[in-house]
Formats: C-alpha cells, sequence, structure tokens
C-alpha cells in the first residue's frame, strides 16, 4: 500500500500532473455531532477522512478537502457542541463543489460520508442531500459520481453485541479506538448500557422537533441526556482495526472496478 496523496497538500502545478494520469476525486463529508459523552463532535468526519486517505493509499486516487458539516437529527442540537446545515445547504455545496472539480478536468467523484441519518428513522437527509448532489452534477457535467457509505458493509461477524452500527456505541467506538485511542473516554459510560428507556424515546422527537425551531438555553446536562445508544463499552481497538480493513478492502475493489468501467 502506498502513501494517501491529499489535493489540499498539493501545488496546483501538481495537481496538473495527476489529471494528466488519473481524474478521480474522493470527497471526504462529515458532521460536527455529538457522539455520547465518549467520542468526539468529529466522529463521523474523522471516519471519512481517514476512510477516503486509506482508499487513496490503496488506489492513489486524490483526496479532496473535506466538506465538515452535515445534516444532523433535530435532537442532537440541543447538545453542547453540535452545528449543521440542511439538506438543501448541503446539497447546494457539494453540487457546486463537483461541478467546480469536473470544470477543472476531474471526471469521476467518489463522496465518502460515514453519517447516514438525519431527520428521524424515517428520513435519511444527510445521505439524500448527497445522492441527489451527485445525480444532479451528472447530468449537468460530463462526469460520474457515487456515494460510498461503508457501513453498507456488514460487520455483524465482528462485533460481540449489536448486528447494525448504532449511535456511538459499539462499531463507532471500536473505529475510534482504532483510529484515534487518545479521544475516545470509555470511563464515562462504563457503569452504563447506554439503552434510553422505552418511554424517553417515545417523547423526545416531538420535543426536539419544537426546540429545535425555538432555541432554548436549557440545554441537557450530561447527567440527564445520555446521548448514545447500545453497548459502547464493548468497543476495542482490535474490532475498530478488523472493521476499518474490510471496509478498505473491499471498497478500493469496487473503486478499481468502477474506474476500469470508465477506461
Amino acid at each position: 500500500m502506498g502513501e494517501p496523496i491529499r489535493l489540499a497538500d498539493m501545488a496546483w502545478v501538481d495537481v496538473y500532473e495527476y489529471l494528466q494520469k488519473r481524474r478521480a476525486l474522493l470527497i471526504p463529508i462529515g458532521t460536527c455531532e455529538q457522539h455520547g459523552p465518549h467520542l468526539p463532535l468529529a466522529t463521523d468526519l474523522i471516519v471519512a477522512e481517514r476512510l477516503a486517505e486509506a482508499l487513496s493509499a490503496r488506489t492513489q486516487v486524490l483526496v479532496a478537502p473535506p466538506i465538515n458539516y452535515g445534516v444532523n437529527l433535530a435532537a442532537d442540537y440541543l447538545v453542547a457542541g453540535t452545528a449543521g446545515v440542511d439538506l438543501d445547504c448541503l446539497r447546494t455545496m457539494l453540487r457546486q463543489v463537483v461541478r467546480e472539480w469536473a470544470a477543472q478536468g476531474f471526471d469521476t467523484f467518489f463522496a465518502v460520508t460515514a453519517h447516514a441519518c438525519s431527520l428521524g428513522a424515517e428520513s435519511f437527509a444527510h445521505e439524500t442531500a448527497i445522492r441527489e448532489a451527485l445525480s444532479s452534477c451528472m447530468l449537468e457535467v460530463k462526469c460520474r459520481a457515487y456515494l460510498l457509505f461503508p457501513y453498507w458493509i456488514s460487520c455483524a461477524d465482528l462485533l460481540t453485541h449489536e448486528t447494525n452500527a448504532e449511535h456511538a456505541s459499539e462499531m463507532e467506538t471500536s473505529l475510534l479506538l482504532h483510529l484515534w485511542p487518545s479521544s475516545v473516554h470509555l470511563e464515562r459510560v462504563a457503569d452504563g448500557s447506554g439503552a434510553a428507556p422505552e418511554e424517553e424515546e417515545e417523547e423526545l422527537p416531538a420535543a426536539y422537533a419544537v426546540m429545535h425551531h425555538m432555541p432554548s438555553l436549557d440545554l441537557p446536562t450530561p447527567e440527564a441526556y445520555e446521548s448514545y445508544e447500545g453497548t459502547p463499552q464493548a468497543g476495542t481497538a482490535e474490532k475498530g482495526r478488523l472493521i476499518f480493513a474490510r471496509w478498505v478492502d473491499q471498497l478500493s475493489v469496487l473503486m478499481g472496478e468502477l474506474m476500469a468501467e470508465i477506461r
């Protein structure tokens, strides 16, 4: 495996030279969103950036500067540190960025995100914004564009307490223990299961939907709001390493196949 190549680290003449050989570009897209008391606000961005860089090292596709903000759950805006954009803003921003790169000669785009649900269980506005932006660009300019969402890859066999990626739980905690262990504070969740009482789950969405439009200074305290799901204390660095390796292996093969089709 080689080293990742980052557009932001290059001079314009280096980008020009890259375009003489290859015209593909990886675009990481993150969020600034609470991930429990034990994971950093940039969890989704960290995972997306590190994955894009690992894919770059494997495929030698250039990595663009990331889009740092995404569409968050309305509930999370009540938690200190969470900030984001709406569907229209993310869609417009990504569409504009891809069009700018396409005008310079890039013709294949891989948007990489590690964040999905945004407005509730029935609405995936973050993913929708990315899909619609990429679809628009393929109609407007001569390019191909793909969404790489690693959580589509099953890793249930690598986990012990969950089968899907729950918010700030075993899988995300394992990934951060592998990618940036010093940012994880498992001691803050070691005494609890992390599962919110069922009656609270039913009551929170409506209250948060109102509060999202009528901000209040009475933000939840760490003692009153767990802000994570499942069993993050089951996360381990080894699980994170295995999950991340599977992602890189499968997505790099997919990227190679897609780029071979273009040639």
